[in-house]
């Protein structure tokens, strides 16, 4: 995450550093947030049908 975060500012720092940079961070936050999300439900729901499963 942090690595990302230094890449991420470090490419867009000569177009706008300030603006730019900001904005990169704050995606990349939003995104992996989403991912964590996904890959919860996901699991949620596997063990849900598992649980399923097991009580048939």
């Amino acid at each position: 995450m942090l690595f990302q975060l230094l890449f991420h500012s470090a490419s867009n720092h000569e177009e706008n550093w300030y603006g730019q940079s900001l904005d990169t961070v704050g995606d990349i936050a939003k995104i992996e947030t989403y991912q964590h999300v996904q890959t919860a439900i996901k699991i949620f729901q596997i063990e849900t049908e598992a649980n399923d499963r097991n009580e048939r």
